[in-house]
């Protein structure tokens, strides 16, 4: 099954590493080559900030990298890049991944590439359709929501429903995406009752990570 992978944060007031300190560390220029995997400190474009990251494809010009406290990824430049205080690398990843319970991919078709060696002018892709994507960044965008836990599976990946509650609603995103047609339901997942109270933090930006209860 393939699922869709969703990253949950847990707010904690280390994830935005001294950015006062990196800001003053100054830019040396060395030939110093990033390996896949390394942690460092990256600079987030969107506010300027320095956050914990984790190198995913480092080339001489440009480098990837998965900010493991939010979950999203950027492409930063060399000198977007700092080593990471061994301070700063105690504190465990905040952001964990997870999947959505009750649902899957509606599988959907496209054309063929050109050079497709099959002779079929249709192509059945068994995963999210781009379109549920933007789907699920447009119901979730700017939002609080509240994440409930059904499950912890032995890969660590979390099975989890959320809910956006915004206007005294509960509404429930895998049932969403079943309504948009973009997911089928799967097993019955378990429903509990949604409050709005206890510590949740909301968004920073739209295209920040969530914030959910930890």
């Amino acid at each position: 099954l393939l699922w869709l992978l969703l990253f949950v944060v847990c707010c904690c007031r280390h994830c935005c590493i001294a950015s006062d300190i990196y800001k003053k560390m100054k830019y040396s220029g060395d030939l110093v080559v990033r390996a896949s995997g390394e942690l460092v400190a990256a600079k987030y474009t969107e506010d300027g900030r320095w956050y914990r990251a984790q190198v995913m494809l480092a080339e001489e010009e440009v480098i990837e990298v998965f900010f493991v406290d939010y979950g999203n990824t950027a492409v930063v430049t060399p000198r977007d890049i700092r080593p990471l205080y061994q301070e700063f690398s105690h504190l465990p990843f905040q952001a964990v991944e997870c999947f959505l319970a009750g649902v899957k991919p509606v599988p959907y078709k496209e054309p063929a590439a050109p050079e497709s060696s099959t002779n079929d002018e249709t192509v059945v892709h068994h995963r999210w359709h781009p379109q549920a994507k933007e789907a699920i960044h447009h119901m979730t965008a700017g939002k609080v929501l509240v994440a409930r836990v059904l499950a912890k599976h032995a890969n660590k990946l979390l099975e989890v429903d959320l809910y956006d509650i915004d206007d005294e609603k509960q509404v429930r995103l895998g049932g969403e995406l079943v309504k948009l047609g973009f997911a089928k339901s799967m097993a019955k997942p378990v429903q509990f009752p949604v409050k709005a109270d206890g510590p949740a933090a909301s968004l920073g930006s739209e295209k920040g990570p969530i914030f959910v209860p930890g």
